[in-house]
């Protein structure tokens, strides 16, 4: 077996071996990997192995620098979903291996795979993050009665408030707005602006779903379409329209389109895995299937498992001091800070 850097000759190949494998994803299509270094200017180190010809495993690697500038690793910056897909043990090892070389030769504190189960016993795993995932049906009826009580309550009160959904590719800007507006009062820096626009560009099947009151967009979504799911992978709101129930509104009538439209699965994404969190607590009211996330680490010796989440008490202060800074300051810092946050 032959490992091989990427190349752009390869890329149709590989992103038809990510499609056909049972744990491929989004993230580790070569579009993600052009959206990343265009953003962020990230160094890639794409990995993949082939039998005879034949392609049997990859792994989407990026360099990275942590907020204490160690040199790492990671499969991938920014994504929920990563890490190697093999199509048989012997190419997950060969390749596997070849990770840990390069970590070696480059010196890099570690290599994290940011895998959707665990693959590997001997690497440490971290237990932090869940996803919700629920199956769609054509009649988005039988997904409304999945919803529980309580949530669907809210839904059918939603609707009465004069909201209207927008399906569209156009509005950056306002939805920019709304974004920062919202990442701003979680503590928490923006993306830059040119990542959305590079995920436009990119991937034109991804669309915004805006959410209207009185004309006004008031919350909106960016949706990431990988295969027959929907990933709402951007999401907020202007607070001072919560009483609407907008973000309710907007989840509902995105389940609803995917259902009329033929979508199969909605994938509401990652969250910490703890009562108290507001995005778990809020995910988990759905009724999803909560599946739990397996990241794992090849650690250089010395090397502990990196916690640079919001959740890490030492973070703590700094997240309280982003949501008192004037927000137009944090749409100029945020995206210079956040590029250390793979």
């Amino acid at each position: 077996m032959d490992v091989k850097r990427f190349a752009e000759a390869d890329a149709i190949h590989w992103d038809h071996f990510v499609r056909q494998h049972e744990d491929g994803s989004f993230f580790h299509l070569t579009g993600w990997k052009q959206v990343i270094e265009r953003t962020f200017g990230y160094q890639s180190s794409y990995l993949s192995l082939e039998d005879r010809g034949q392609l049997v495993a990859v792994l989407p690697l990026f360099k990275v620098k942590s907020p204490l500038c160690r040199v790492a690793f990671t499969s991938v910056p920014f994504g929920v979903y990563g890490g190697i897909l093999a199509s048989s043990s012997s190419a997950y090892s060969e390749l596997m291996a070849k990770a840990k070389a390069l970590a070696e030769e480059q010196r890099a504190a570690y290599v994290e795979f940011k895998n959707i189960r665990k693959r590997d016993e001997d690497l440490p795993t971290k237990d932090l993050y869940v996803t919700f995932i629920q199956d769609l049906d054509p009649d988005p009826a039988i997904n409304f009665e999945l919803i529980p009580r309580k949530t669907r309550r809210m839904v059918r009160v939603s609707l009465r408030n004069e909201l209207e959904a927008e399906f569209t590719r156009e509005g950056i800007d306002e939805f920019y707005e709304i974004y920062a507006h919202s990442l701003h009062w979680l503590g928490t820096p923006v993306f830059p602006k040119r990542l959305f626009q590079n995920i436009l560009q990119t991937f034109p099947e991804c669309f915004f779903l805006f959410v209207r009151h009185r004309g006004r967009r008031i919350a909106g979504v960016l949706t990431l379409v990988y295969g027959g799911s929907l990933l709402p992978y951007y999401g907020g709101s202007y607070r001072e329209y919560n009483h609407l129930g907008a973000n309710n509104f907007m989840y509902w009538k995105l389940i609803e389109h995917g259902c009329q439209t033929g979508y199969k699965r909605f994938d509401f994404g990652r969250s910490k895995k703890n009562a108290g969190s507001g995005s778990y607590d809020y995910k988990r009211h759905w009724g999803m299937q909560e599946i739990s996330l397996e990241y794992q680490y090849y650690l250089s010796p010395g090397e502990h498992l990196p916690n640079v989440s919001p959740a890490n008490p030492k973070f703590k202060l700094l997240v309280e001091t982003w949501k008192r800074l004037p927000f137009p300051l944090t749409k100029i810092l945020g995206p210079r800070l956040v590029r250390y946050f793979p």
